[in-house]
């Protein structure tokens, strides 16, 4: 038996397919917001879907290696309704797309770094953002958030200042957190 077309309100209900999801997202440099962004920090794979986050999140990543269904394509929602007061829409993107450098926990030591490489080649200031280092916080309870985040900016810097940024963006995933050695 053939089923009858949907009416609207179950249309409404129901989840996107992936094919309607890949016609809404765009690459960050189709965004007039984020052209400042995208010329610093181009990352041709992603994407961004403007729209609310399913628990109320202003931004969520969706990486490729842990949605295969993306097929390749790391995908950032972004609700600028949520947007905390101390962050731009184009630091929300910025700390979307560190998630990409993220190994071992969404906010470990490599996201961190990432995020603050490229805050720094938008010329933003490293994160003060406490919730930007809670794994590392987590996993290292004897070292203070303000000493997590003062450490990760001075690396940050140092990296960008010996190798450039393109370089070190691509080491960030290979760092090992200082904390782990007790340093």
């Amino acid at each position: 038996m053939e089923r009858a077309p949907a009416d609207e309100a179950e249309k409404a209900r129901s989840p996107l397919d992936m094919q309607t999801l890949r016609s809404l997202w765009v690459h960050h440099s189709e965004i007039e917001e984020f052209i400042p962004v995208a010329a610093k920090v181009p990352m041709p794979y992603a994407r961004v879907l403007r729209a609310s986050g399913a628990f109320g999140e202003c931004g969520y990543a969706y990486r490729p290696d842990e949605y295969s269904r993306l097929d390749g394509i790391f995908l950032i929602t972004l609700d600028e309704d949520a947007l905390p007061s101390h962050l731009t829409l184009p630091e929300a993107l910025l700390h979307e797309l560190a998630h990409i450098h993220s190994v071992s926990g969404p906010h470990d030591w490599n996201f961190l770094l990432g995020l603050n490489l490229m805050r720094l080649e938008c010329r933003y200031k490293p994160t003060e953002d406490e919730a930007d280092c809670g794994e590392v916080a987590c996993w290292y309870p004897s070292v203070s958030v303000n000493e997590i985040l003062r450490r990760a900016a001075k690396d940050a810097i140092v990296l960008r200042d010996r190798w450039g940024h393109s370089v070190a963006i691509q080491c960030v995933r290979s760092i090992i957190c200082p904390f782990a050695d007790g340093q």
